[in-house]
């Protein structure tokens, strides 16, 4: 499934301080130089073709964070690894750029495949629910196993994750040449989330750059720049308008007619929605009667 590199085939491409930061590194993280010395890509690789296997005797999972560098290559790294392991991998389904997305795509109960959170724009988010969607998140990731459920969070810099399994940390791009044929190659360092200490490098094939999905997830990621650029975080929230909709849908008018009694109805549904949220969604029930909807 995945192909294995040697580090003597590698050749990362090198700019003109790469040398300086490369050391810069190992002298502040004395374990760092193990990205240079240690190739894990067999062990760790093996483990997670095991993750679906059609032979394995129970359901597991991993929860990996990745991070690195502007432009270093996690998002087309994160993909080709989805790829490589998951048959039902859809870049529309499977890759969200908000909490909120993957919380809404967790309804659909999704088994045996691994979702991405891309780009983690969530510092940018404030205000009701904003800290309800990253503990829900969390509970989440701590409970996927039962389903098979692995989860891949990109993140723009090192920040701790209590889910984690591993963390991965783009150190470079490259390619290995075998046969006359070009592999485009990217090397990340693999970090053991307790001790955060790095036990080596796995050497990744990433996507062509015609590859669908690739392409695809790149007009969806333009699209997402434009909002984040013009401050719409609107994927970052719930729908309260459409929560509305479907808990009128629901709610059997002849036992809910007060405002306390639609607000018990809602509760019931979503306990775990703050009491902001919760309003808001009353307030949007409140739209949808005014409008006849009711």
């Amino acid at each position: 499934m995945f192909k294995r590199f040697k580090l003597s085939e590698y050749n990362p491409i090198k700019d003109n301080m790469y040398r300086d930061r490369m050391e810069v590194r190992v002298r502040q993280e004395d374990s760092f130089r193990y990205c240079f010395r240690r190739n894990i890509s067999d062990n760790f690789f093996k483990d997670l073709e095991n993750l679906y296997a059609k032979d394995r005797l129970f359901r597991t999972n991993t929860i990996i964070q990745v991070s690195g560098m502007t432009g270093g290559g996690k998002s087309i790294g994160v993909i080709s690894l989805a790829k490589k392991i998951c048959s039902n991998f859809n870049q529309k389904t499977n890759v969200k750029f908000y909490d909120q997305e993957l919380l809404d795509e967790f309804k659909n109960k999704p088994k045996d495949t691994i979702m991405i959170r891309d780009e983690s724009p969530s510092k940018g988010v404030f205000g009701m629910g904003s800290t309800r969607i990253e503990n829900q998140l969390s509970v989440v990731g701590d409970t996927a196993r039962k389903n098979g459920l692995s989860l891949i969070f990109v993140e723009p810099e090192f920040k701790q994750n209590a889910i984690a399994k591993w963390y991965l940390e783009t150190i470079d791009m490259g390619s290995v040449t075998r046969k006359g044929k070009v592999h485009r190659v990217n090397r990340f360092g693999v970090k053991e989330p307790k001790t955060e200490t790095f036990l080596g490098c796995v050497l990744l094939e990433v996507l062509p750059e015609t590859d669908p999905d690739w392409i695809a997830y790149n007009k969806r990621k333009d699209k997402f720049i434009k909002e984040v650029l013009d401050a719409d975080f609107t994927g970052a929230k719930m729908d309260y308008e459409q929560v509305a909709i479907d808990i009128v849908a629901e709610m059997d008018l002849d036992i809910y007619k007060t405002l306390k009694e639609k607000k018990l109805f809602v509760l019931k549904k979503y306990p775990s929605y703050t009491s902001q949220e919760v309003d808001m969604i009353l307030t949007a029930v409140k739209i949808l009667e005014k409008q006849g909807s009711l």
